[in-house]
């Protein structure tokens, strides 16, 4: 019992420290916030919308009419993430409710970090020491500045599905299994689908790994009926992914890169190469050297010298005394190796030859612009080319564009259109414009007329 409080304690005061690290003194004076660039701009809009409409009595919305014509809410994941962690924010105040995720995620991450590594072996203080650096890594810390909210919410699911998969297999209880099930199921229904996507195969690796004969069958087939449970919720959302652009043959987004092996140096320095606006502190410099700041965000990968010097430790360790690892340490290791080599530009080519990399195509509206329903474009916009400009607004109605009729099948067609549009990334926000798109298609076309159209580049 006095070892079990010990590390209670210990696990009590990693958290503190993990959320002193996100919540510091000054912002609780009540003039200042946390606030993130993407949850400024996009979640707290969603958050504030569903909330109203609860309080109002009305129930979780359907339809978010914000985006375009309009798109669906509680059936798109990234408008509307089903993970209970998200379902608490619609209790707090939308000005609140990022710092009161962000801390959060955070104290999740650090908790099951802390409890998988106590059941794979190590001392109280060693899991705390794990704990308190998979919350306060680089890859959480520079999310929360840039505001990715679906992402943090997710970042846990790796250490829970390992420690819940590891209870599961030492174990036949019930309870064991039921708590797989639910942590698969819950974390399938985060926003940001790849961090689970992760996790979820990983967690079934790792039961590969340890388990042996029937129950390493009956681990994964718990964990697979947990994520069966979430159709329920997914099948819309796929039907919702056949409409969006990311699954278009477009030009990578600006963020579809490798890890270059010059940021490799971040690992170790994270401000090598600058930083960007918004960490931009007095004395650092401007982040640069790379196309664009995604070079930044979606390589911040710090851990801190120490962790690093502790691994370097244990493998010297291990080479002066051979001694082999205990199995989830072995399984860890891989794990982390594959990932970074996975990362590097010199396995892109093979890896874009796997259906896996479909994975991108399903962050489908993380920027609120890409969905549009094509039920109710006009003969030549549906004729036109697949590629479809998306742009941050409800169409209204267009004045009707100039184009030639066509006469024979598969006659070139050409054209311009004509919208006016009005942006509604907020009800208090908007902002009118017109825009003159021309287009050539070649297909058979009916003449032209004023109509909500989904509109061609």
């Amino acid at each position: 019992m006095a070892g079990r409080a010990f590390s209670c304690w210990i696990a009590i005061v990693m958290i503190a420290l993990a959320e002193a690290v996100y919540l510091p003194p000054a912002l609780f004076d009540s003039s200042r916030t946390l606030l993130g660039l993407d949850y400024r701009d996009l979640h707290v809009q969603r958050i504030t919308f569903a909330r109203q409409a609860v309080l109002s009595g009305h129930g979780l919305p359907t339809w978010y009419p914000y985006d375009f014509l309009g798109a669906p809410f509680t059936a798109n994941l990234q408008s509307f993430p089903w993970i209970p962690t998200r379902l608490l924010l619609l209790l707090l105040a939308p000005e609140v409710a990022y710092a009161a995720g962000v801390a959060l995620a955070a104290a999740l991450a650090a908790g099951f970090t802390f409890l998988f590594c106590r059941r794979a072996g190590l001392s109280p203080l060693g899991a705390a020491a794990a704990g308190w650096t998979f919350a306060c890594a680089g890859f959480f810390s520079s999310r929360v500045a840039a505001g990715h909210l679906p992402l943090l919410e997710a970042y846990a699911a790796l250490p829970l599905l390992l420690w819940a998969a590891d209870r599961a297999l030492a174990s036949r209880r019930c309870r064991d299994l039921l708590l797989l099930a639910l942590s698969g199921a819950c974390f399938a229904v985060a926003g940001h689908p790849q961090v689970p996507a992760y996790a979820l195969t990983a967690s079934a690796l790792y039961v590969l790994w340890r388990g042996r004969g029937a129950a390493r069958a009956r681990v994964v087939s718990v964990l697979a009926s947990g994520i069966g449970t979430t159709l329920i919720v997914w099948w819309p959302m796929l039907l919702l992914i056949q409409r969006s652009s990311r699954i278009l043959p477009l030009a990578p987004a600006d963020n579809d890169i490798a890890l270059p092996y010059g940021r490799l140096l971040a690992l170790l320095v994270p401000g090598i190469d600058g930083w960007p606006d918004p960490l931009l502190a007095a004395g650092t410099k401007l982040f640069g050297g790379y196309p664009n700041d995604a070079y930044f965000w979606d390589t911040a990968s710090y851990l801190g010298l120490l962790p690093l010097a502790a691994v370097l430790f244990l493998a010297l360790g291990c080479l002066i005394v051979p001694r082999r690892p205990a199995r989830p340490w072995m399984f860890l290791a891989a794990l982390g190796l594959g990932a970074l080599v996975c990362s590097l530009a010199l396995t892109q080519p093979a890896l874009a030859l796997l259906p896996g990399t479909l994975l991108r195509s399903f962050a489908l509206c993380s920027d609120g612009a890409s969905w549009a329903p094509a039920s109710r474009s006009t003969p030549s916009t549906s004729a036109a080319s697949p590629d479809v400009l998306f742009l941050p607004c409800r169409v209204r109605r267009p004045t009707p564009p100039s184009c030639t009729a066509s006469s024979p099948e598969n006659s070139a067609t050409r054209g311009s259109l004509s919208i006016r549009a009005t942006s509604c990334l907020s009800p208090a926000a908007t902002k009118t414009w017109v825009v003159s798109i021309p287009f050539s298609s070649r297909a058979t076309i009916a003449p032209c007329s004023p109509s909500w159209m989904l509109l061609p580049p």
